[in-house]
């Protein structure tokens, strides 16, 4: 196995540790928050998340930009690397701190005008909401350390980590709800946990960028460059939440918090299982970003892996989800949950499939300085996308929520793949669409035909079968090498 290889190999298992303990820690977690919330305050939390995720990802795209840059000016003597950074911590900075003294004066407005919220939780969502208003900067600002890391590749302490503090994301508030099941008390369990993940990415930063600190200063021929880049990536920020919240939102407008639950359930569970694939995406990116300036055959082979492998182990994680739903909702939260939730489960993991295969012309166009295609793209799907949701949501509820996503993913999947390859000349993707074709198939197959957990052990010998054949057939020699890898880091570990 190549250096190189061995190298990615090696950062993509550390990535895979990082995303599957916090998904473990998850699973377990939340039926034990239901149970002491309640149904209905269940719900509640997922919208206090909701905008959690929201305003997270406010960061104008700069964690990117700081990764695109370290690659592109890395032998250029005249790019001063503290001045660029301090610029990125400071625009945040500023623009975090008056998006959350908007947010805070606005709580009331969106928990009791739009959300209509219900007098019971109304003083513990605005209280919640104010409280995430206050802590906005500090959320915000992991994102320019979380750069710096992943620019330098030091994946192992970034997925130490993630381990440790996406495993306290959910396993504090366990404590918290034991003592006292309050929202608020929640929240601020999940909050803390994210400012002392940001205070822990600073100091590990500090270890590979000389003379780093918290500093305020704004260096005016850094803006220009950055806003560029980060112009498009920033409208993609604020889209991109929107279109992946807005089913949560329409449902909590239209129908009931309990439904908020019945559907936010299955798309946490589904969001963690997507972080799986994500791992390719996030070692990719610095790679891929440096390749496309050193050399762009390596960033083509890099593209054709991705799409290849993501397409692989997506299906395969949903394959199995969909099978072994009803299963895992009884085992996992009881009987009375399994009839609202599985059909949602099942379309919801299409769509993650559906998703995963975006990810590779997405990260390849961010990282050859195409951000705005995708910016595009989004802008194009928005409020087709918004209407389709709102009147499935109105004519077929919680489950029209789950197809109305589906759809989206799919246009946004067509889309990114048809600019990727018309903008860059890549190679004939053609090859690809029966695979892709029969996997999707198979999906949409194992949905509507109910085989139960018998059916998911007859099915093994079967998937062992289509591994091999997607091992030995649709991969290369070297991207082969890159999956040895992968097991030769698992057994030395």
């Amino acid at each position: 196995m190549t250096t190189e290889a061995g190298v990615f190999a090696k950062n993509v298992s550390l990535t895979l540790v990082g995303k599957i303990v916090p998904i473990l820690i998850t699973i377990i977690s939340i039926p034990i928050l239901l149970s002491e919330l309640g149904v209905s305050r269940f719900g509640l939390l997922m919208i206090i998340m909701m905008f959690i995720g929201y305003f997270g990802l406010l960061d104008l795209g700069i964690p990117r930009a700081i990764i695109h840059f370290m690659a592109k000016n890395k032998n250029q003597s005249d790019f001063n690397l503290l001045d660029f950074i301090h610029t990125c911590f400071s625009v945040l900075v500023l623009i975090s701190s008056v998006s959350g003294i908007l947010i805070y004066l606005a709580s009331p407005m969106l928990m009791i005008d739009v959300l209509k919220m219900d007098v019971e939780f109304v003083d513990e969502a605005i209280l919640s909401l104010r409280i995430i208003a206050i802590t906005l900067p500090i959320l915000i600002l992991s994102g320019v350390y979380r750069g710096i890391l992943e620019s330098v590749q030091d994946f192992r302490i970034l997925n130490l980590y993630q381990i440790i503090f996406g495993s306290l994301n959910y396993g504090l508030p366990i404590l918290v709800v034991w003592v006292e099941p309050t929202l608020t008390g929640v929240v601020v369990a999940m909050l803390a946990t994210r400012i002392v993940n940001t205070y822990f990415l600073f100091k590990s930063s500090k270890g590979h960028i000389t003379g780093l600190d918290v500093q305020f200063k704004i260096v005016q021929s850094m803006i220009q460059p950055l806003f560029r880049y980060t112009g498009w990536l920033s409208l993609s920020n604020i889209l991109i939440p929107i279109l992946s919240y807005a089913d949560r939102f329409l449902i909590a407008f239209v129908l009931t918090l309990d439904d908020v639950t019945y559907y936010s359930t299955p798309m946490e569970i589904t969001t963690r299982f997507g972080l799986i694939t994500f791992s390719l995406v996030i070692v990719a990116f610095p790679t891929l970003s440096q390749a496309h300036v050193d050399n762009r055959e390596k960033a083509m082979r890099m593209y054709q892996m991705m799409m290849k492998s993501l397409m692989i182990v997506g299906f395969f994680i949903s394959i199995n989800v969909i099978l072994l739903s009803e299963t895992l909702i009884r085992i996992w939260l009881g009987q009375p949950f399994v009839e609202p939730m599985v059909d949602i489960l099942r379309i919801l993991m299409i769509a993650l499939f559906v998703n995963t295969l975006a990810q590779t012309p997405s990260t390849y166009l961010q990282s050859a300085g195409r951000p705005d295609i995708v910016a595009k793209i989004n802008m194009a799907l928005i409020a087709s996308t918004i209407l389709i949701l709102y009147v499935l949501i109105q004519y077929v509820g919680t489950e029209g929520a789950a197809w109305a996503r589906l759809l989206y993913h799919v246009f946004d999947a067509v889309l990114l793949y048809y600019f990727c390859k018309t903008a860059f000349k890549l190679n004939p993707l053609e090859r690809f669409l029966l695979p892709t074709g029969v996997s999707l198939g198979l999906l949409i197959a194992a949905h509507y035909f109910d085989i139960g957990f018998i059916g998911w052990l007859v099915s093994i010998p079967v998937q062992i079968g289509l591994a091999y054949i997607s091992y030995r057939y649709i991969l290369t020699v070297q991207e082969r090498s890159v999956i040895h890898g992968l097991y030769t880091t698992y057994v030395n570990r």
